[in-house]
C-alpha cells in the first residue's frame, strides 16, 4: 500500500538510496586503502629524497673532487696525440681537403693541479687546409664532434680569387691532453 503512495518516482528514488548506501559500504573502504598506501609510498621517497639531499650538503668537497677526477678521466695522454694526428689527415681526406703539414707546438695549458698532481697540456697543431669553404666547416664540425678533448682556436680563410669555389685557410686547433705529474 506504501509502494502505490510513493509512486513510481518515489520508488526509483528509494532504489537509488539502497544503491548508494551498498556502494558506500563496498567501494569506500578500498579507495580509502590505496589512497593511504599512495599517501605512505609518498612519505616513503619524500624521506629518501630528504637523506639524500643531507648526504650531499654534509660534503660537497667529496663530491667536487668526485666530478673533477671524472672530468679529468675523460682526456687522454699525450701518447694518443699521434693517432689523433692520423685521425684529423683521414677526416680531411674523407671532406676533399688538402691538409699540408702542420706545425705543432707541446705547451703546458695554465690549469691547477688536481689532486691527484695532474696538469692538463695543450697540445696546440696548425694546419693550413686547401678546400670549398663549406668542405672545411664541416671537416671542422665532425672533427670537434668526433674529438671532444680537442677546441678550434682560431680560423682564418682567404679567397685568392673570386671566381674560384676554392679557398685557403689556416685552422688552428688545441687538443688538451693529460700532462705531466
Amino acid at each position: 500500500m506504501q509502494a502505490k503512495r510513493l509512486g513510481l518516482w518515489g520508488l526509483l528514488g528509494l532504489l537509488l538510496l539502497v544503491m548508494c548506501a551498498f556502494i558506500y559500504w563496498v567501494k569506500v573502504p578500498a579507495v580509502l586503502a590505496e589512497i593511504e598506501a599512495a599517501e605512505q609510498a609518498q612519505a616513503n621517497l619524500d624521506q629518501q629524497w630528504q637523506a639524500k639531499k643531507q648526504a650531499q650538503a654534509q660534503d660537497p668537497a667529496k663530491q667536487d673532487a668526485q666530478a673533477a677526477a671524472v672530468f679529468y678521466e675523460r682526456f687522454k695522454s699525450l701518447k694518443a696525440v699521434p693517432a689523433l694526428l692520423k685521425h684529423l689527415h683521414k677526416l680531411a681526406k674523407r671532406h676533399r681537403l688538402t691538409l699540408e703539414v702542420g706545425d705543432y707546438r707541446y705547451q703546458k695549458a695554465k690549469s691547477k693541479r688536481n689532486e691527484n698532481g695532474q696538469l692538463l697540456t695543450q697540445y696546440k697543431m696548425i694546419f693550413p687546409v686547401e678546400g670549398r669553404y663549406t668542405k672545411i666547416r664541416q671537416f671542422i664540425e665532425t672533427a670537434l664532434a668526433e674529438s671532444p678533448e680537442m677546441a678550434l682556436l682560431d680560423l682564418q680563410v682567404v679567397r685568392e680569387d673570386r671566381h674560384t669555389s676554392s679557398v685557403a685557410a689556416r685552422l688552428v686547433f688545441a687538443v688538451y691532453v693529460k700532462g705531466d705529474k
